[in-house]
Parts: C-alpha cells; structure tokens; sequence
C-alpha cells in the first residue's frame, strides 16, 4: 500500500442528526466507529426517527450537541451523552425526565431509542435547486429508507446491521483536497468540514487528488483498520443548514449539484462530498495515523 495522507480529524456523533464531539482516537469495528449514531430521537407522533433532514418539523436540531460523558469502550456498555440545547442547558440520555425535556425544547413529543426500526424510514425536505442541476425537477417532501430498510427496499444484501442508525454505510471519509477544490469552483461559500458531518477527515499527501480515486479501493487507515471504499456520499439538505458556528446556506449543495455530481449505486447522477466505506478489519485509529491504499 502507498501512503495517501494523514488522519488530520476524527468525529463521532453519538445522537444522530445532532452535533457530535470530535476525538483524538476512536476505535473502528464493522459496524463503524464505535459510539457513532448509537442514540437517536424517534417522533412519537409519526413513528419515525428524528431527522435534521426533515426541516420543516426540527429545523434545529443540528444546534443540538451531543458528547459522552466519558469515552466509549468497545465490549463496555456506551456511556450516558450528555446533549447541549441551543440555549446552553443540558440533558443527559440517563436523566429520568430527558424525554419530557427534549420534547418541550423540540416542541414535539420525542423520546430517546437505541435502535433504529425495522422499516427504518425518515421525512426529507428537498429543497429547489432548479430544474438545471434537477433534472427531475423540485421536489419537496418525501419519505426516505435508510441503514438496512434502505438496502431491503433494492432487495441486496445490507452491509449495516438491523438497528443500526446510520444512513447507508458504517464509516464516512473525507479529503480536506474536495473542500479545497470546492472553495477554489466557489470562492464565495464556505465549505465548513462540520457541513458533512464524516467520520475520518484525511489530510491528503496530494492536494491535488480527488478522493473519487479512493472508490474501489481498500485503505489503511492506521497500524491496523482497513475500509473498503465503496461509494461517493451522495449529498441532501442538510449540509445546507446552519449548525453553532456555520451558517445557512443552500448555495453549498448548489456547487455540489453544478461541481460534484456523481454515479451512486440506486440514485444515479447526485450531489457528492465525501466517501463511505465497510469495515474489514477493526482497530484503533488516532489522528496524525497514516492512510493508505493499495
């Protein structure tokens, strides 16, 4: 294998579509970093998760931070999370009143689940980038599969475990070089690494290569873990919406639509930033690890 770059930032979300903590070291097991997406909020009303892609119901929740109390130990039980509210009070997953908490902050009835459902299906606004970079023209609102309902819904075998809350695939990489790239194509925007919300950020040895080159391929990452790169991270609304320190913006999905629009596997040609990828071999990653690929 050769060596591509550097692990330059690692992050975990323990609460999905809430903002996570970032970390020197986490530990990478088949089913993605350990302690990532393991919480989420499930809408008692319409029984689905809580998503931030569903803005018109939680159009803050990305202003929502979610860390453990202590770190995460693969074979131990997680930690409780500790949530940080936009309003700078906390609420911690084992307070007996959090559910009754977060409701009255989200300004629905929510309670917190360890498991994502079954028919694992979420509410996702569309938002109109115009028929140019749509070719199918705006669209809403509409209900979309995802972890292993998604891969049950295309009738192939699913690379997630049922009950895990992640969109897709486990573990989520990107090259500091793409959002390099798309400040070049857009000087104008800021593409915030906090937008995308991935696992590994990788300090390229090449500045000048696209992590597209990544897919198909496996990588070392660290003295141990190895991914298989499997496909682009085909982008939505959410890396549009404002968060702590990043502000709204639907101009940055835009550029991606005009800029990186790539073949994924079920959707065709999408808005991409990033990488998702298996686990083959667990192990320890920390940041500064080398990556590399064969």
């Amino acid at each position: 294998m050769a060596q591509i770059g550097r692990v330059q930032q690692l992050w975990r979300f323990p609460v999905k579509s809430m903002a996570g903590e970032v970390t020197s070291e986490v530990e990478l097991t088949p089913d993605g970093v350990h302690g990532d997406r393991a919480f989420a909020l499930m809408d008692t009303q319409s029984g689905r998760v809580v998503s931030a892609k569903d803005v018109r119901h939680f159009p803050d929740l990305l202003r929502y931070r979610a860390a453990y109390v202590s770190p995460p130990a693969t074979g131990a039980q997680l930690p409780p999370v500790r949530i940080t509210l936009p309003d700078g009070s906390e609420v911690r997953s084992d307070d007996p009143d959090a559910n009754l908490r977060l409701s009255r902050a989200l300004g629905r009835e929510v309670h917190l689940v360890r498991d994502a459902p079954a028919d694992y299906t979420v509410e996702q606004h569309h938002p109109d980038l115009g028929a140019k970079e749509v070719p199918s023209g705006p669209v809403k609102t509409v209900t979309t599969k995802l972890g292993s309902a998604l891969f049950a819904q295309l009738g192939v075998p699913s690379p997630v475990a049922q009950g895990r809350l992640v969109d897709a695939l486990p573990v989520s990489l990107l090259s500091l070089s793409t959002l390099a790239r798309m400040e070049l194509l857009q000087p104008h925007l800021r593409f915030e690494r906090e937008r995308f919300r991935m696992n590994v950020i990788v300090e390229p040895t090449d500045p000048e290569e696209a992590e597209s080159a990544w897919i198909g391929h496996a990588l070392l990452l660290g003295a141990a873990a190895h991914v298989q790169v499997q496909i682009p991270a085909p982008r939505c609304v959410m890396v549009t919406r404002s968060q702590a320190e990043v502000s709204e913006d639907l101009g940055v999905l835009r550029a991606l639509a005009q800029h990186d629009r790539l073949p994924v596997p079920a959707l065709g040609m999408v808005p991409c930033c990033g990488t998702y990828a298996t686990v083959t071999v667990r192990g320890t990653l920390r940041v500064g690890d080398a990556v590399a690929m064969n």
